[in-house]
């Protein structure tokens, strides 16, 4: 069961739970155990939701129905109606209802259609008919027709974490010829955070290249072209072709990987001096998000730290003000005003929500922006020093993106190395 999931161990076992209930009534009903209704599984595109569902019906092996919208709403409510009746007809039964939140319309309050499948799953209650569904927007729904009773079993699916993701690329790669310089840790760190879909469509990708160039095997830059192009929308091309390279560019990155690789050694994946949507200007840097970020102040200060580390590379380097970086600083502004306000990190006295359904007061408002300027400010400094103490790193990084436009990894790791010492955050 489940052969085709690399990973969620947690997430199949809940299901493999349902269908030894589906299967074996029997020895639930010994014990008093009442049948589940209907299963959910929610979570962004990609993760897989469609594929447990189908591996849990070919475990089933029961007669399925299979309900999308694929008909104008009155038509639609009516085959939602007949699907229902059919299954009890044939019981044992699934129905499965795949992109349920996209079967009524946004702005109805309370779509026909929720209301006729919540009808029709209390209709079959205890006639042997399994609902099973998949959503994106489980926000969508109603809660009346999510509640226990009709969806007893909501889960999440997200992203696949480090190691399942590790599993899954050495799965799509082992499918594939790879060259000796490709390592499935090391694209997996590459690929931290992107759901199975698009590991599987960058692997895919990669090999496309590979092919189109006569070659039988992988290398590791059709991975990162493949990445460049599926994930960041960065032709390849932008980050081979000739021309000077404003080296204040080259700095502004180099600064953002150098102040995370001192606050958090290992933690950056690419550099690139192409932008991320295949502009003219502007690069990225990616880094290796932590699984716990919600939960770690330590982490988001750090995160604060990398984003102001590219105009302040340029100002310790050049002294000149980086006109760049307005996205870095919005970004930046938007997470210490969560340290102000939403976590009371430096203290109660400005936290907006005392005056919740109420207008805030203007010298709150101002108590609030004076001191996320001033922390700001504090970080600001900081991330300087750390630029300062550690000018060699920084100057190999730039000079590497100057000559290549584009580095990984595993160049920043031995670009670390050769500078033989990084200084820790001052």
């Amino acid at each position: 069961m489940f052969e085709s999931i690399i990973g969620y161990e947690s997430t199949k076992k809940e299901l493999g739970v349902i269908v030894d209930m589906f299967r074996n009534p029997q020895k639930y009903d010994r014990i008093g155990a009442k049948p589940v209704n209907g299963v959910l599984l929610y979570g962004a595109p990609g993760t897989g939701k469609t594929t447990m569902i189908n591996d849990m019906i070919a475990a089933c092996n029961v007669t399925t129905y299979v309900l999308r919208k694929d008909k104008a709403n009155d038509d639609f409510i009516d085959t939602i109606t007949e699907t229902f009746a059919k299954a009890k007809e044939n019981a044992p039964a699934i129905v499965f209802m795949d992109d349920m939140d996209k079967f009524a319309d946004d702005d109805e309050r309370c779509p026909e259609e929720y209301t006729v499948i919540q009808a029709c799953i209390d209709e079959v209650r205890g006639c042997q008919v399994l609902a099973l569904a998949t959503v994106n927007e489980r926000d969508r729904l109603p809660n009346s027709l999510i509640r226990a009773g009709r969806f007893d079993k909501v889960l999440k699916v997200g992203n696949p974490g480090r190691k399942d993701s590790e599993r899954i690329v050495a799965h799509y790669l082992a499918q594939k010829g790879c060259g000796p310089d490709i390592d499935a840790a090391e694209v997996a760190r590459l690929l931290d955070g992107c759901n199975c879909a698009t590991l599987e469509s960058i692997i895919n990708e990669a090999s496309i290249m590979a092919a189109f160039d006569n070659r039988e095997t992988l290398s590791h830059q059709d991975i990162i072209n493949a990445t460049l192009n599926v994930v960041y929308h960065t032709p390849a091309a932008l980050n081979s072709e000739s021309g000077q390279l404003d080296p204040t560019l080259a700095y502004h990155e180099a600064g953002h990987a150098v102040v995370s690789e001192v606050l958090e050694p290992g933690s950056v994946n690419i550099v690139s001096t192409a932008n991320r949507k295949g502009g003219d200007v502007g690069g990225f840097t990616s880094y290796q998000q932590a699984e716990n970020y919600f939960n770690s102040i330590d982490y988001m200060e750090n995160r604060v730290m990398c984003l102001l580390a590219g105009k302040a590379a340029n100002d310790v380097v050049f002294g000149i003000n980086d006109v760049g970086c307005t996205d870095d600083l919005r970004r930046a502004y938007e997470i210490v005003g969560r340290f102000v306000d939403s976590y009371c990190s430096y203290g109660f006295h400005s936290w907006e929500g005392i005056t919740e359904g109420m207008e805030s007061s203007n010298e709150l408002k101002n108590k609030k922006e004076t001191l996320v300027s001033f922390e700001m400010e504090k970080y600001y400094q900081k991330v300087r020093r750390i630029l300062i103490n550690n000018r060699f790193f920084l100057d190999a990084v730039a000079r590497e993106l100057m000559n290549r436009k584009l580095i990984t990894y595993r160049d920043v790791q031995a670009i670390k190395a050769s500078c033989q010492s990084v200084a820790p955050a001052a």
